[in-house]
């Protein structure tokens, strides 16, 4: 990702294109995707009907994590929120509630085809030297 500094001097637009290398720091591969995304329990839910007219919450079916199973692998992923709404006439309440980035799951999945596709391949090598080996011992082709 290119981030794009722009100022305006004298009705001319001066531009500075600053690339990711400059922005992000500490970069290193995602340990484990493969068996880290394993321990996740994809689910199908709703929220409860009370709760979600009041936090102003879908009422449609959703597909996600349960917050909690999402913490316990990705805790990077999840954060709290505070939501106020209202609670009787003329009061309001607050609530924590925790969310969940469902984007940055992307870069694990990506990662996790990447590990696939690696064993995928040395298994085809494997297969093929099998089918060399049993060829010379049998004398087909």
């Amino acid at each position: 990702m290119l981030c794009l500094c722009a100022t305006l001097f004298h009705n001319q637009i001066l531009a500075q294109i600053v690339p990711d290398s400059q922005l992000k720091v500490k970069l290193d591969s995602i340990a484990n995707p493969g068996e880290r995304l394993m321990k996740l329990e994809p689910a199908l839910f709703a929220y409860s009907t009370d709760k979600a007219r009041q936090l102003k919450l879908p009422s449609a079916a959703q597909y996600g994590f349960m917050s909690e199973n999402l913490e316990a692998v990705f805790p990077e992923l999840v954060q709290e929120r505070t939501v106020n709404h209202m609670f009787g006439k003329n009061a309001f309440r607050s609530v924590r509630l925790k969310t969940v980035d469902h984007s940055a799951l992307v870069p694990v999945l990506v990662a996790t085809v990447q590990e696939q596709q690696e064993a995928i391949l040395s298994l085809r090598r494997e297969l093929d030297a099998m089918r060399k080996q049993m060829n010379a011992m049998t004398g087909t082709k």
